[in-house]
């Protein structure tokens, strides 16, 4: 095996396996099962998984803190950047880590509306930054050529399409058909397992 890691410090290396009792015939069990194993992701009980629900803001920002290996200091937990993000809540200091690390942006009123579901073109882009906080480059064509098969593209905020182009084009999210892909939708926690799951395979965090 491979470690990599910025911080240093010991390692053990422990053997887990995790299912839920929800996903047993579900079409994200290998990738949820996989990333819950490894610590990454939790169910919403010991049991249940709930792939169907939708994720948080907050929530998907602590999946990519996690999966990314970033430490969160005890200076995250206290100094938020946001001003609806307070200390005791839970994902304080995550929220904080994953915004300064670059992973993800507020809005103009310095507010990061934490339990805002997100949505499909705001997982992309925090996606998109993942990758480049990581330093490894993404393969980029033409934005016009990759959205084009998708007949709301039009639909995609401006700031989100190189983002929705260049993880489409890398396989690391897809259109909900061959001729959607519904950027506004809300991303459901299996969405946003599967989606993290190539994530860390693309950087070569994790094997497939």
């Amino acid at each position: 095996m491979s470690i990599k890691d910025t911080y240093g410090g010991l390692y053990t290396v422990i053997s887990a396996d995790k299912s839920f009792a929800d996903m047993t015939t579900h079409w994200a069990k290998d990738d949820v099962q996989k990333l819950a194993s490894k610590g990454i992701i939790t169910g919403v009980s010991g049991q249940k998984f709930a792939p169907e629900s939708e994720i948080t803001r907050a929530e998907f920002a602590a999946l990519l803190i996690r999966g990314l290996g970033e430490r969160v200091s005890g200076k995250d937990q206290d100094v938020s950047p946001f001003l609806d993000v307070r200390k005791e809540d839970w994902f304080a200091g995550v929220v904080a880590a994953a915004a300064k690390a670059g992973l993800i942006q507020g809005y103009d009123d310095g507010t990061f509306h934490p339990g805002e579901h997100v949505s499909r073109e705001q997982m992309a882009a925090m996606m998109n930054r993942s990758v480049q906080r990581v330093g490894k480059a993404m393969e980029s064509g033409s934005q016009d050529a990759v959205l084009t098969p998708f007949k709301d593209r039009d639909a995609i905020d401006g700031w989100a399409k190189e983002s929705m182009a260049v993880t489409l084009q890398n396989g690391l999210i897809q259109g909900v058909t061959d001729t959607l892909l519904d950027p506004h939708a809300n991303a459901t926690r299996a969405q946003a397992a599967v989606s993290l799951k190539r994530l860390l395979v693309y950087i070569h965090f994790i094997n497939d």
